[in-house]
């Protein structure tokens, strides 16, 4: 049986943006890797430092440390979506994501939002699956097909991410 780390969820800080790119990076280049061709990874494997500031700052974001070490990162948008939730290739399957995204949820249900949804990549779906989140018609009707996004990363580089979600509680 797998020993799980002792993690940490804290809230992301300015001095945190370096090594949560870099956690980006590795994960896209050597976890992603296995379910994304060459040319997508090579776009998808990019940070502005810029961008991803005002990023952070423009949504709440949570890290999670295992041994004061960065293991991963995760956000939450107003509305309900995680747009980026990310696992250092070093600490993959020991609890990390599942503690970031208990924290959302916990986070979101505070807010009161009802529904949680992302656009996973194929390297995302089965985990987010097994967490009981759900092929979704995300913003389309409960009765459509499950959404797509359709992210293009440079000339040929197509990448398709299947909307997922998890109700949290009902109306009323």
């Amino acid at each position: 049986m797998p020993e799980f780390p002792l993690i940490e969820i804290r809230p992301y800080r300015a001095s945190d943006l370096d090594g949560v790119m870099d956690l980006f990076l590795r994960a896209v280049r050597e976890t992603a890797s296995a379910d994304y061709n060459e040319k997508q990874i090579d776009v998808w494997a990019q940070a502005d430092p810029d961008e991803w500031a005002l990023a952070r700052a423009s949504r709440p974001t949570w890290v999670a440390l295992t041994g004061g070490k960065l293991a991963g990162f995760a956000d939450l948008e107003k509305n309900g979506l995680i747009d980026m939730m990310f696992v250092h290739p070093d600490h993959q399957r020991k609890g990390v994501a599942t503690a970031l995204l208990a924290r959302i949820e916990a986070e979101a249900d505070e807010a009161g939002m009802l529904v949680l949804h992302t656009y996973a990549s194929a390297t995302g779906r089965p985990f987010l699956r097994i967490l009981r989140l759900h092929d979704a018609a995300c913003a389309r009707g409960r009765d459509a097909r499950p959404a797509v996004r359709a992210v293009r990363h440079g000339e040929g580089a197509l990448e398709r991410n299947i909307c997922i979600d998890k109700r949290l509680k009902y109306p009323g």
